[in-house]
């Protein structure tokens, strides 16, 4: 429990510093180029995740030496990956006239970019050297930071703020990338890389084919959403999500490295989590807290984004208290749907996975064009099914922690 707290503390200035930056940004740039931004966030998000093909997430357990081996193979995966998807992004703006609106070169550097970084997070985690981690986190969003303002003032660029969101984690991935290369060599061949990837590919791809589904849901609202919706709502959907989740995350971030890190094994669980979390006084203090803050964001949303987010926000105010539930328990339960998996139960991820992936990308966004949905009530359907699916996973991640 220490480690956490300690994990906890060090996330405090880097989300701090995020939502400084995000506070200033939202008086710095226009509203439509927070919807431009918000897609190739989405986008790089999704593809840090499963890049690499989830060897980034197979050497987080215990029973897997091989750290820097699969640290080599992500990225070799993640490298080709990203310019396979270039070169079917030009296919398809060349010849079918389909995504004329995307920038190839900025999808690239934002894939790519975001599939380094997260590798190299994972492997620092998987060797447990969290301080380096967050030093690496503070580094990059210092760098979001005076990217965006040395473009924005020097050459007035409209993409400033999606060169510093890209270039922040390329060129901090690709350091670290070689720097490990060129310093570990001999160790990562001793670790036979080709053996590696032949033995562990099926549970890896299982791991990806999960992943996919779990992280390309919460980016729905701006993939799916970004063609039925237009740019302003959008880009305000991304500025608040920023703003609330930025301080949550400095609690979700953590316990998801805390999870990851330290409960590969379900007695580790049972004696942190259940023992000293889950008890009824914790309980009754978080409802409490919630209705309280609740309250409190119905009757003032205007008065909290108006001084926060400036006067352009204010027709958007009404996101303000949905997406504040919504993040809150986001970050308290996504941490536990990454557990069964480590607990050799992904079939049943699998399947909520797939469940919750067919409602969201496919049976909403139809729902949505056919009955001609606003994008408050398409919000809400949303964060209904995504929060459902959650407390069904970690129902079932409680169920099995006491075998």
């Amino acid at each position: 429990m220490n480690l956490f707290v300690k994990l906890l503390s060090n996330g405090i200035l880097v989300q701090f510093l995020t939502i400084i930056s995000t506070l200033i940004f939202s008086r710095l740039f226009s509203v439509d180029q927070f919807g431009s931004l918000a897609f190739y966030v989405s986008f790089g998000s999704l593809i840090a995740v499963v890049g690499g093909l989830r060897f980034d997430y197979l050497i987080l357990k215990e029973n897997i030496s091989e750290k820097l081996a699969g640290y080599f193979i992500s990225n070799i995966i993640s490298i080709l990956m990203n310019l396979l998807i270039m070169l079917i992004a030009y296919i398809f703006q060349s010849k079918f006239d389909f995504l004329s609106d995307v920038n190839i070169f900025i999808l690239f550097i934002f894939g790519l970019g975001f599939s380094l970084f997260n590798n190299l997070s994972q492997y620092l985690i998987s060797k447990k050297n969290y301080k380096l981690f967050t030093r690496l986190r503070l580094i990059q969003v210092i760098g979001v930071f005076f990217i965006a303002l040395f473009m924005k003032f020097l050459f007035n660029s409209s993409n400033s703020m999606v060169y510093a969101y890209s270039l922040s984690q390329l060129c901090l991935g690709m350091g670290g990338m070689l720097f490990i290369v060129k310093t570990y060599n001999k160790s990562i061949k001793n670790e036979h890389p080709h053996v590696f990837l032949k033995k562990n590919f099926h549970e890896s791809f299982q791991n990806f084919t999960i992943s996919f589904m779990q992280y390309s849901t919460p980016l729905m609202p701006v993939l799916i959403g970004g063609y039925i919706f237009d740019q302003k709502n959008i880009g305000a959907y991304f500025v608040f999500s920023q703003m609330i989740s930025a301080p949550l995350n400095i609690f979700r971030r953590n316990l998801l490295i805390f999870f990851n890190g330290e409960f590969a094994s379900k007695q580790k669980f049972n004696d942190v989590i259940k023992a000293k979390i889950l008890t009824q006084r914790n309980l009754l203090l978080f409802t409490f807290s919630l209705t309280f803050i609740s309250t409190i964001l119905y009757f003032l949303k205007n008065e909290v984004v108006a001084i926060l987010l400036g006067t352009q926000w204010l027709p958007y105010s009404y996101l303000l208290l949905p997406l504040f539930i919504y993040f809150l328990f986001d970050c308290i339960l996504q941490p536990f749907t990454t557990l069964l998996p480590l607990w050799g139960n992904a079939n049943y991820s699998l399947t909520m996975e797939f469940f919750r992936f067919f409602l969201l990308i496919i049976i909403l966004p139809l729902s949505t064009i056919y009955l001609k949905i606003e994008f408050f009530e398409f919000l809400m359907a949303y964060i209904i099914i995504m929060l459902t699916i959650y407390y069904i996973v970690v129902f079932k991640t409680l169920q099995l922690s006491k075998v």
